[in-house]
């Protein structure tokens, strides 16, 4: 190599303006800089100056400067730390002493933490992913990941997708925000009370403060309409005359970015400029929702909503809001449909069936209660036991009282309180107007297939038919009197101590032919005839009574002629014998 002349170094003594120790670098070109020293602070510069040494510079430039205390200065000559640049640094690596010593680099997009003590940035403790924690840019990307070193290598602990998506514990959110554990918790600060998804998926509100005892745990739906923007809740957030009318006020707020927008509703919201909430408004819901094939295009709120609970508003004014809570559930056909509701205004609503039951006493009941909690029905089971809570009752009260009670085992009955329109229990079957006089009336026919027993009276516009036994103290029919108009005609019934049919009628034969019937209904042993001559002196008798037929005779010695009217009576064998004394 051959030698060149690049320049030369002058020491001088004395600076004509400074008079202090500098030294000059001559260099081949325009270019010139000054190493020297001030006395009056021990300072140490590397100047270029300017002028015909150097016309590129408008004035000297300190490109290097040491303080008198240490601090070093790159392009600065009042450096405040031990190195400070005024300036772009660029390098490949850069290497910091952290905490306890422990180095920190910065190197190729990657800022990485270690574990060991050793600074020598040459030592094979610095190679590749040897890092306990490291905040990187992705390759390929803007995304950024904060990993940490574990038993399984690195985990994703954060990562920062260019889009905006955050993801914790993985490097895919699927979401803007997208967090892979087991469970979470979010705690008030402070406080024992906050809101956890435990391991199943399930999220928990817990309160384990003793101060919070009369609210628990509480899962909070919070609804607004928001607030309006009107010219008085401007002037009242911003000072009186801030603007004109309601117009004016649009417009100034029109005016504000997206930012000052949202913070200026919220301050109108606090001072209570919120919108009332309308009837009908859905103040929240809760809503189960059932994926099946694809979910592209899938529509929650149609096909996949199985059930919802939702609040809405059933009315509203300045003193307060009233709320409906409506359960619905899927039939397969579209979103789900309302089912249930319980109703502010105590008119609650269940469509389709319902079906109460359970293992104790107390279960499977429906009790309904007046206003001081008097009983007025009951519908549910009874026994006389727990084990036997097998028998279906329901009564219906009168303050508390008896009135009126169906049970599917023991006795039944019916009474009634009066209306002040009569003193009887009425009860009315077909019709909705029951006679005042009467306890029972009924419109329509009536089939008793047992006993019917009375203690008071019957009255029937039409037949009484019965396949048992009518049994009454006294028997007697009434209709209107055939000659006597707005009277009625009262005959009582011939009794006896049994159940006996008659047959009677006029012959003139030596025969009488008894009904068809009476071989199957009549004990032909039990019957009676009882014979009238008519017209003239007859000496009848009965000859014998055989294959249903009575034969009689007139004993006359010469007139032999039978003309007669005949009562026949016998006992019915198709039922048993009335026991006339029990």
């Amino acid at each position: 190599m051959s030698n060149s002349f690049l320049g030369s170094i002058q020491i001088t003594n004395w600076n004509d303006v400074n008079r202090e120790p500098y030294y000059y670098s001559v260099l081949s070109g325009s270019s010139t800089f000054v190493i020297g020293t001030t006395t009056s602070d021990n300072s140490l510069t590397i100047t270029q100056p300017s002028g015909s040494s150097n016309t590129h510079l408008e004035a000297d430039a300190t490109r290097f400067y040491i303080s008198g205390s240490g601090n070093i200065g790159i392009g600065t000559t009042t450096p405040s730390s031990l190195l400070e640049v005024d300036g772009t640094i660029d390098t490949r690596d850069v290497f910091v002493t952290g905490p306890e010593g422990k180095p920190i680099s910065i190197s190729e997009g990657v800022i990485g933490f270690f574990e060991t003590g050793i600074t020598d940035p040459s030592d094979p403790v610095f190679d590749g992913d040897k890092e306990k924690v490291r905040l990187k840019a992705v390759p390929g990307s803007f995304n950024i990941a904060l990993e940490i070193s574990g038993s399984g290598g690195y985990t994703s602990s954060l990562y920062v997708s260019q889009s905006g998506r955050i993801g914790f514990n993985t490097d895919d959110p699927q979401s803007e925000f997208d967090a892979v554990v087991n469970k979470a918790q979010f705690q008030t600060k402070g406080k024992r009370k906050g809101l956890k998804i435990n391991e199943e998926g399930n999220i928990e509100s817990f309160n384990k403060d003793a101060d919070s005892a009369a609210t628990g745990s509480e899962f909070v739906l919070r609804y607004s309409r928001g607030s309006s923007i009107t010219a008085d809740g401007i002037n009242t957030l911003f000072g009186g005359g801030t603007v004109a009318d309601d117009a004016a006020a649009l417009a100034f707020f029109n005016a504000k970015r997206s930012e000052e927008q949202n913070s200026i509703l919220e301050k109108l919201e606090g001072l209570g400029f919120i919108n009332l909430p309308q009837v009908g408004d859905t103040i929240g819901s809760i809503r189960f929702i059932a994926e099946s094939g694809s979910t592209s295009g899938f529509d929650d709120r149609a096909t996949g909503e199985a059930a919802a609970i939702t609040a809405t508003v059933h009315s509203a004014d300045a003193s307060g809001v009233r709320g409906d809570l409506i359960f619905k559930v899927a039939d397969q056909t579209g979103a789900a449909i309302q089912r249930m509701v319980l109703d502010s205004g105590d008119e609650h609503e269940i469509t389709g069936s319902l079906t109460l039951s359970g293992n104790n006493q107390g279960s499977g009941n429906v009790r309904l209660h007046g206003s001081t909690g008097n009983s007025l029905a009951f519908i549910g089971r009874y026994g006389g036991s727990t084990a036997d809570k097998k028998i279906g009752r329901a009564i219906l009260y009168d303050d508390g009282t008896q009135k009126i009670r169906l049970s599917a085992k023991g006795y039944s009955f019916i009474t009634a309180t009066s209306d002040g329109n009569s003193d009887n229990t009425r009860l009315g079957i077909g019709t909705d107007s029951p006679r005042y006089d009467t306890m029972l009336d009924i419109t329509g026919n009536t089939h008793v297939g047992g006993v019917l027993v009375v203690t008071g009276s019957i009255t029937s516009n039409s037949d009484i038919s019965t396949t048992g036994t009518l049994e009454a103290r006294v028997k007697s029919f009434v209709i209107p009197h055939p000659t006597q108009e707005g009277k009625q005609l009262r005959y009582g019934v011939l009794e006896g101590p049994e159940h006996a049919v008659y047959y009677r009628g006029k012959t003139t034969s030596n025969t009488i032919e008894l009904p068809e019937e009476w071989t199957g209904l009549v004990d032909e042993n039990s019957i009676t005839v009882q014979l009238t001559p008519i017209g003239t002196y007859q000496k009848l008798y009965v000859q014998k009574i055989s294959n249903n037929t009575i034969f009689i005779k007139n004993n006359n010695f010469l007139f032999k002629k039978i003309n007669a009217f005949y009562t026949v009576h016998g006992t019915r064998k198709d039922v048993d014998p009335l026991q006339k004394i029990k």
